[in-house]
């Protein structure tokens, strides 16, 4: 049985990150990383079902600049580029390009792309976004 929170299929990774975190502050965490990996639904035409499963990978960064081991350890979009470049780079994708764009919920995104296929959005939510 699902539970009340995942009664209906998701079109989106993003709102059971933000409810992890929403937890981990609730319990005054200060700095932490999330990652989840599942399937997302989304309308489609072709299919018999209307949906279309894809597999969706997200990331999350939470927390203000630090001390971390005798440095300061900056916790901005620039340090999440580089290490979403090393985790792609892991992975044998080695020429993937960040753009500035917009996108729907999110104050500032960078587009993720391997060639001309966008792989993905990095980007600080907006406040309405957190909000809801």
């Amino acid at each position: 049985a699902l539970s009340q929170e995942m009664e209906f299929i998701r079109n989106s990774i993003l709102p059971g990150l933000l409810m992890a975190a929403s937890y981990n502050e609730k319990r005054q965490e200060k700095v932490f990383k999330l990652f989840e990996i599942g399937s997302i639904h989304n309308y489609s035409k072709k299919s018999h079902t209307k949906t279309k499963e894809k597999i969706q990978m997200g990331l999350l960064w939470y927390g203000r600049s630090s001390m971390h081991w005798r440095q300061y350890e900056d916790r901005d979009i620039f340090r999440c580029k580089g290490e979403i470049s090393q985790l792609f780079n892991t992975f044998g994708r080695m020429n993937i390009q960040f753009k500035t764009g917009h996108s729907k919920g999110f104050d500032r995104a960078l587009k993720i792309y391997s060639g001309k296929i966008q792989l993905g959005i990095l980007g600080i939510p907006s406040f309405d976004l957190l909000n809801e």
